[in-house]
């Protein structure tokens, strides 16, 4: 490959040579999932109130939601705080439809339980939605000891995969069940959206 080092290198120039070392094992930077949907607060309303119909409330966490749909900037969602706020519904549910209307792209979804059974093809999905995060037993096979989510993060790191997660832990919580590691990496994967407040289900006006 020919070069001109003395040249101010245009993006062309610098796909182009990024292309040319893959051949030698060069691992580029992955590209992010971008989510950018217009009107994404009324699309949200609509789809919160298709699953709850007359008992839907707008609740100011969904603002936050509602930003991360116009426009994630390359990264996946955190959704963590108090219960019955409704943090599985959005994760599990709704989001998965909205990108899939959208983008066409499909969401795998698990519970954070079942991720240690979950095995390595978990980590080649392009988006991945994991609910409950810390609840999770480590994965014990054979001898030998796995951390399936800090793996999941490791490879969402690597891939660039999207990540949508729900969690009952604070950033400390996260960090005492995880590690300082993993906790850096999602920081860099994922905006994080905190639900605070009373719980819901007791009125019966939402799922989670």
């Amino acid at each position: 490959m020919k070069t001109q080092p003395n040249k101010l290198p245009t993006a062309g120039d610098i796909a182009a040579h990024v292309d040319y070392m893959r051949s030698f094992g060069y691992v580029a930077p992955a590209q992010r999932v971008r989510i950018a949907i217009p009107d994404a607060a009324a699309v949200l309303r609509a789809y919160l109130s298709y699953f709850l119909g007359p008992r839907m409330q707008w609740l100011p966490e969904y603002d936050r939601v509602a930003e991360w749909l116009t426009d994630n900037h390359g990264l996946g969602l955190l959704c963590a705080g108090d219960c019955g706020r409704g943090k599985s519904l959005l994760c599990e549910r709704v989001l998965p439809l909205i990108i899939h209307r959208h983008y066409r792209l499909v969401v795998k979804t698990v519970q954070a339980t079942r991720l240690p059974f979950c095995g390595d093809e978990w980590l080649a999905y392009r988006l991945v939605m994991v609910d409950d995060v810390g609840t999770e037993d480590v994965s014990v096979r054979f001898g030998n000891r796995r951390d399936m989510f800090a793996e999941l993060v490791d490879a969402a790191e690597r891939e660039g995969h999207l990540l949508l997660l729900t969690c009952n832990y604070g950033t400390d919580g996260l960090t005492q069940r995880y590690g300082l590691r993993v906790v850096d990496r999602l920081r860099g994967l994922v905006r994080g959206v905190r639900f605070k407040g009373p719980s819901l289900r007791a009125e019966g006006k939402n799922n989670r």
